[in-house]
């Protein structure tokens, strides 16, 4: 608000001249004082009656969305562009590197984002476990927003301890965020249905979310990248866990973790009932030289015959493993067919249009191990601020 100079005495001085104005004299300012004083105040009130009926300026990171009933509803998004990797290792380092607390792949979230004719629903990505939104999807996630697609996604299952990261929770907690973060995404778009799209874990938790919480009709498809379906055996490791005791099971080995073991009581109860909710397009893509699930037979969905993608069977020379799976330009390339409107048998084979690089095995897994164990040894902060997306 402007300030009124103050000069109270120059102003019983006839004649006066301040920063170059001449003051009148003493009688003829007595006359007007009043007419001043009425002016000062009319300006007051213009000016309240402005800053109550003008909006707040607007912060990058909140806009008002209207409710059901007209009321208006902030969307709040926690999250800074980060810059675009090309594979898990070097998102992981960029990450931990960060100044920003909080990293989402470019162009995610941003609540001016609208669906259209072409790109007529919304887009949710789900990372996979001791993970994030950024780490996952720092290249899909730009590649979708380039093409004109409203993606959305969140850091969800974050452990109670220091160390813990991201996905370390049961699933179903998990699913009850992804709730929440689908339905902020649907009233800042104006989508009126969504296709969700899950590595690993968040294949699972995309599922879970699909079957416990989803409403009818608002998820037209999944796309399960790397999708334990069945659960994993971890090359036959995971039986193992039944035989630690009780403590050291509950100090490394997280509930989620528990929860994607094969056979367990999590995914048979997710499989009851049929893999996805009825009407719903389904797709995996998986690759032959997943470290996580070798057995081959636990991605694809039972329920959708025809409606798995392996690597290998369009790009042979690609051997990229289950943690290159989100960056593997193959994948990049069926993942965006899909959506536009391609199906899985036109995918299914060599020649179909989709890049295909030789990607050696076992690509940047030890990189990955190192950046990881740097963190969990404290070399690295483990950073707990998550990247959102709600309804205020």
């Amino acid at each position: 608000m402007m300030k009124l100079p103050a000069g109270g005495a120059d102003r019983r001085r006839a004649g006066k001249r301040v920063c170059g104005w001449s003051l009148p004299p003493v009688g003829v300012r007595s006359a007007v004082r009043p007419v001043l004083v009425a002016l000062v105040v009319l300006v007051v009130l213009v000016a309240a009656v402005g800053m109550v009926v003008a909006p707040l300026p607007a912060q990058a990171t909140v806009r008002d969305e209207l409710g059901a009933e007209g009321q208006a509803r902030p969307v709040r998004a926690v999250g800074v562009d980060g810059p675009e990797a090309h594979n898990l290792a070097e998102a992981k380092w960029l990450r931990m590197r960060s100044p920003e607390p909080v990293l989402k792949p470019r162009g995610t979230n941003d609540p001016n984002c609208r669906v259209d004719a072409a790109h007529p629903r919304a887009i949710v990505l789900l990372h996979g476990t001791d993970s994030t939104f950024y780490e996952d999807y720092s290249l899909l996630g730009p590649v979708l927003v380039d093409r004109g697609w409203c993606v959305f996604g969140l850091d969800y299952g974050l452990g109670p301890k220091k160390g813990d990261g991201f996905g370390w929770q049961p699933m179903e907690q998990s699913a009850a965020q992804v709730d929440e973060l689908v339905g902020a995404a649907m009233a800042s778009s104006k989508a009126q249905q969504v296709d969700v799209i899950g590595f690993s874990q968040g294949a699972s938790v995309a599922r879970a979310w699909m079957k416990w919480h989803a409403r009818p009709g608002q998820v037209h498809g999944f796309i399960g990248l790397a999708s334990p379906t069945r659960g994993g055996s971890f090359y036959g490791l995971a039986p193992m866990v039944d035989v630690l005791p009780a403590w050291l099971r509950q100090a490394f080995v997280s509930p989620a973790l528990l929860e994607l073991v094969a056979g367990s009581a999590f995914v048979e109860g997710l499989n009851a009932g049929g893999e996805l909710p009825e009407g719903v397009v389904g797709y995996t893509i998986g690759t032959r030289f997943d470290e996580m699930m070798p057995e081959g037979k636990n991605q694809e969905l039972l329920s959708r015959p025809g409606s798995h993608v392996w690597i290998q069977d369009v790009c042979p020379g690609n051997l990229g493993g289950h943690m290159f799976l989100p960056y593997n330009p193959t994948a990049i390339d069926v993942v965006v067919a899909l959506l536009e409107g391609k199906t899985a048998e036109q995918l299914g084979s060599v020649g179909v249009g989709v890049a295909c690089p030789r990607v050696p095995l076992g690509a940047w897994m030890g990189d990955i191990s190192v950046a990881d164990n740097l963190r969990k040894l404290g070399f690295y902060p483990t950073k707990r601020d998550a990247v959102s997306y709600t309804l205020g």
